[in-house]
């Protein structure tokens, strides 16, 4: 049994382990706080490259995201678009609340990493990311979050970019794990991640 906790996970990896392993039984714990995967008892993990503890060893399952600030196009009419990230300011946004303090945004700016306090319209927890979405389809602000969560929206023309010159690259998301010496369930689900990104590579 591979025991793992995701945020987002994606579902084209199950269904390659289930193929190549079919006696592998596979656990996943949706959590998107950050969560000790030990205390929790699970395998692995998933998360961005920038939230991860330095003492986890991990591998890359996916490209390369960015924060990036996004608004409902029917905001954007009634309200105007930010023309710079200081303007940000100045508009509703929609924050979401990582462990005790609503966590700032990361853009950048001439090269560097800055950070804006956006006027907070409404907080949530992490674990309401799909809500939070929601009440930015419905006007109530802008949004910032990884563009994996948005594709859809930006099809339908739901939710649109703003400030894309400021958006600050990170680190695609990782499988992590606290040790070398895994199970041989865990040691396959590995494997095929590798496999699958050195394909879409």
């Amino acid at each position: 049994m591979c025991r793992a906790r995701s945020c987002r996970y994606p579902a084209a990896y199950y269904g390659r382990v289930s193929a190549s392993t079919p006696a592998v039984e596979v656990e996943l714990v949706v959590d998107n706080g950050l969560v000790d995967i030990v205390a929790s008892d699970c395998d692995a993990g998933i998360r961005y490259g920038a939230s991860l503890e330095k003492d986890m060893i991990s591998i890359p399952i996916g490209r390369a995201a960015a924060d990036r600030a996004r608004r409902l196009a029917r905001y954007v009419e009634a309200h105007g678009c930010p023309e710079t990230p200081a303007q940000l300011t100045t508009h509703d946004a929609i924050r979401y609340r990582c462990r005790v303090a609503s966590a700032p945004w990361t853009l950048q700016a001439g090269g560097k990493a800055i950070t804006v306090e956006p006027a907070t319209r409404l907080v949530l927890s992490v674990n309401a990311l799909n809500s939070g979405l929601s009440y930015a389809r419905a006007g109530m602000g802008i949004i910032a979050m990884f563009r994996n969560w948005l594709e859809d929206d930006f099809r339908a023309q739901t939710l649109v970019p703003i400030l894309k010159e400021h958006w600050h690259p990170l680190d695609g998301p990782r499988l992590y794990y606290p040790n070398r010496f895994t199970s041989n369930a865990l040691r396959a689900f590995i494997e095929t991640c590798q496999s699958k990104v050195s394909g879409d590579e």
